[in-house]
């Protein structure tokens, strides 16, 4: 993730690169990677200091954002089908003497689609019906989890923060 900056100081974008997941891998026995990962602004993302008026002292950092990556394996158009988004939110603390976020760390949800459909495969996901699983295929299953990264290095206007 690196995080851009303006000439006024406000952060201008983020972006994401060299995604990957270290607990999925593809059929080949590669790690799945997101080369395409942006922010999603169904949900606005922010990037808040939180801390003490009076002092004028902000320590805490307060991230939420909503992800949509697009995974190494698709083959077909970048749909819910077979993209993983998620909503990040979590607190972090800021680096004592160069005043920018050095680290954060928080939770993850969303969903992720399989893209069988793509390769012609049936999903094995059911969408419930009132008598349990019934025979409509839905793509798309349930993803959660934590998620932390820390300040590489500054450049300029950028900070490179990853992992």
């Amino acid at each position: 993730m690196t995080m851009e900056y303006g000439q006024d100081g406000n952060l201008a974008y983020v972006r994401f690169r060299d995604m990957y997941n270290r607990t999925h891998r593809t059929s080949d026995g590669r790690n799945v990677t997101y080369p395409d990962s942006r922010l999603d602004d169904r949900v606005y993302p922010r990037f808040n200091a939180i801390g003490d008026n009076r002092t004028g002292r902000f320590k805490t950092a307060s991230l939420c954002f909503f992800l949509a990556a697009e995974p190494s394996y698709n083959a077909g158009k970048f749909t819910e089908d077979n993209a993983l988004y998620v909503v990040l939110s979590g607190t972090g603390k800021f680096h004592s003497r160069k005043k920018c976020l050095s680290r954060a760390s928080g939770y993850a949800s969303g969903f992720i689609g399989c893209g069988c459909a793509a390769y012609g495969h049936v999903s094995p996901t059911r969408a419930i019906g009132w008598a349990g699983p019934t025979g409509y295929v839905d793509d798309v299953a349930a993803v959660f989890g934590k998620w932390k990264i820390r300040l590489v290095q500054r450049q300029g206007s950028c900070l490179v923060i990853v992992r």
